[in-house]
């Protein structure tokens, strides 16, 4: 069993939480997707759900699938329960891993004007992070560029705008799913899931 929002045109999402403790997301990787597109894609958003659903045999099906060519370049962050986070990076030819405790800071993708963006973004970041409180996490999902547009954390121009904040909490005996939908940078109706932990079992 897993929590995940579904997107209503694809079927698919960004983002689960597994009952093992096990959270997966996925980012377009916008730097090679104009080198290498996929010619006939599939929807990034099976991804999730692929490693989700392959979480009880404990194969590999999903990273195996990752490496399909009709998946356009995406980002895929993996946090596996008491271990090291990865980062799974394809290009359109090679599923490429990455430790996240070798990345600085957070990561993010923009299709408009990506580096500066991305920059940008991670100059927010930083800022927020070394401000006092123990919200500044909340603090910079939420927050706007004197620039506006795709320079805002929380995204707003004219044709695309952030969607949703999800928020997942783990305890030792649960996994908390929070949706804040957002409409022109207004938060919606929030709604909460939660899903009690499963302990792995052990081979005998």
């Amino acid at each position: 069993p897993f929590l995940s929002p579904r997107d209503p045109e694809g079927g698919g999402s960004w983002i689960c939480a597994g009952a093992n403790g096990s959270i997966a997301c996925v980012l377009n990787n916008y730097s090679e997707q104009a080198l290498y597109p996929a010619p006939h894609p599939r929807s990034r958003g099976e991804l999730p759900i692929l490693y989700a659903r392959s979480l009880p045999r404990g194969d590999h099906t999903a990273e195996l699938l990752m490496m399909n060519p009709c998946f356009a370049p995406f980002h895929f962050l993996l946090f596996p329960p008491k271990e090291c986070p990865l980062l799974l990076s394809w290009d359109g030819r090679t599923l490429r891993k990455k430790l996240l405790s070798k990345i600085n800071g957070m990561i993010s993708s923009s299709f408009f004007d990506t580096e500066a963006v991305e920059t940008e973004r991670r100059k927010q970041w930083k800022d927020i992070q070394r401000s006092q409180g123990s919200d500044w996490q909340q603090r910079f999902h939420l927050s706007t560029h004197p620039r506006g547009g795709s320079y805002s954390v929380l995204m707003s121009r004219k044709e695309v705008s952030t969607v949703s904040i999800s928020h997942i909490l783990e305890t030792s005996h649960e996994v908390f799913f929070t949706y804040q939908p957002f409409s022109n940078q207004k938060p919606g109706k929030c709604s909460s899931s939660r899903l009690p932990k499963q302990r792995a079992e052990s081979s005998k």
